[in-house]
């Protein structure tokens, strides 16, 4: 697993261990300047109260934006599974592309230019104790939208906490 990832797990754990939390929520949103082209995902972890916990970016190669949001999804799940209340809480992951909500959940419904990926997130799930991936309106998750929007044309990781 990246540095910054395992910065980003520690810094959950410690956050986790701190307050009575019953679920963690990835909010995952995408931007994309041309189909393909540059792309960064946002991801903002909640607490089951809907406060906003960490804050992570980051800037990917030119692909296209189902293969951003696909991305953005594992990397929520490898997260969640290093750590040890993979176990004892439910992952919640929210996004706004129906397609991809629709491939997490049934993978025969991809594309098998990406089922092998999909293949990947599901053999994480199985390593959690709940799941889901559900769909999100793009105007009720305005933050990650927003995020995304403004880190597209950034080069570098960002990592932001907050207590």
């Amino acid at each position: 697993m990246a540095r910054s990832s395992t910065k980003l797990a520690f810094l959950m754990l410690t956050l986790l261990e701190k307050a009575n939390i019953i679920f963690i929520k990835f909010n995952v949103d995408r931007a994309a300047r041309g189909c393909p082209g540059l792309a960064e995902i946002r991801k903002a972890l909640r607490d089951n109260n809907g406060y906003v916990i960490i804050l992570f970016s980051k800037p990917l190669r030119v692909v296209n934006s189902n293969v951003v949001v696909i991305t953005a999804i594992i990397k929520a799940f490898i997260l969640f599974t290093t750590c040890p209340w993979a176990y004892s809480h439910e992952l919640i992951v929210e996004l706004d592309s129906s397609n991809v909500v629709k491939w997490c959940n049934d993978s025969s419904f991809a594309t098998w230019r990406i089922r092998s990926t999909l293949n990947f997130i599901n053999s994480l799930k199985h390593k959690i104790l709940k799941w889901s991936v559900m769909h999100v309106p793009r105007s009720l998750n305005q933050l990650a939208d927003c995020l995304a929007q403004e880190g597209v044309d950034r080069s570098i990781d960002i990592l932001q906490t907050f207590n």
